[in-house]
């Protein structure tokens, strides 16, 4: 049997990558379309040679359908599309939130449109909890209203939106997983907007102190990134030919006092301390979600504790430095 044709739009950013990974070792013809704006090439070196992957680094917010064009031409027809290409900073996209509707709301309506005539077998969409806004009632379930406080959470939600239209007229069947805070290896913590996990890491592993927003009473929901990996693979092979939008988190709330005190214990000998900052305009209070759907949809289970997901991701932190000091000294012989 010939092998599927998956597109993964921003294939090289931190989750785009581990999904990437996934599908070529369960035998996927696997295209990554990426611009390499926010994803990193590095990020798909463990896979960069292998026969059933394509990289093509186009920019989406252009010209979406000569891209695509060319992706069938080249590997026949596209079976299956997950969708991670965006912009993806909340305080971007209140700078300027024009390039916010074209790099997500306006990208996303072109790929659906593109594929409204193809038979496409599932459309599968990195939307999040901004959808929400601030919420009064928790744990946040799916039939919540959703009043987002920024111009990427109302992008996100009119992804949806248009989601859904493209399922209910022209049978798109689509899947919107509104993602918590994701965390694990491959996330930037050199980009200002980067999970508070991996800058806390990057810090600790220093020894520099960790600068907490207010009195860090303020809690997360945290979820490893294998779990979502998981989760998009259960929604990618969905049977349902409706649109369905499904919280993606682990249903626990973790406090960013408890988070940092975790970190430092994790690099006993680097002397970190832990400093409260002015809190920030606008910052979400407590974050906490319900996943009884993604059971139900998915059969999701989450299956990395913060504790083991912390240590992993450590591990992962102090391999890229001790890969990066053997460059620098390489470099300087």
């Amino acid at each position: 049997m010939q092998a599927e044709v998956i597109v993964v739009t921003g294939g090289a950013g931190f989750i785009g990558s581990h999904i990437v990974e996934s599908l070529l070792s369960g035998g996927a013809r696997v295209i990554v379309l990426d611009d390499y704006s926010t994803g990193k090439k590095s990020n798909l070196l463990n896979v960069e040679t292998h026969s059933n992957l394509n990289i093509y680094e186009v920019d989406l917010t252009q010209n979406i359908k000569a891209s695509l064009t060319r992706v069938e031409e080249e590997a026949g027809m596209i079976d299956r599309v997950i969708h991670f290409a965006a912009q993806t900073a909340v305080v971007n996209s209140i700078e300027n939130p024009i390039q916010d509707i074209h790099s997500n709301s306006m990208m996303t309506v072109h790929l659906l449109e593109y594929f409204k005539n193809k038979n496409l077998k599932k459309f599968i969409f990195a939307s999040s909890a901004a959808v929400y806004g601030d919420v009064a009632e928790f744990p946040i379930q799916e039939d919540f209203s959703c009043e987002p406080l920024s111009p990427y959470g109302i992008n996100k939600l009119a992804s949806e939106n248009y989601m859904f239209y493209y399922s209910k007229v022209f049978g798109i069947p689509s899947v919107a997983l509104r993602f918590f805070n994701v965390y694990g290896p491959r996330q930037d913590p050199a980009n200002p907007y980067s999970g508070v996990i991996s800058i806390f890491l990057e810090r600790a592993m220093k020894g520099l102190d960790l600068n907490i927003f207010g009195d860090g009473k303020q809690t997360r929901d945290f979820v490893y990134v294998s779990d979502v990996v998981q989760a998009i693979d259960k929604a990618l092979y969905l049977e349902s030919k409706n649109f369905s939008a499904v919280n993606i988190g682990s249903s626990l709330e973790t406090s960013i006092n408890q988070l940092a005190q975790s970190i430092v214990n994790l690099f006993p000998e680097a002397g970190s301390k832990i400093n409260h900052l002015s809190a920030r305009d606008g910052e979400i209070i407590k974050s906490l979600s319900s996943t009884d759907k993604a059971r139900a949809l998915l059969s999701f289970e989450k299956k990395i504790s913060l504790e083991k997901g912390l240590a992993e991701t450590a591990q992962w932190f102090i391999g890229c430095e001790s890969t990066l000091s053997k460059r620098t000294l390489s470099e300087t012989r």
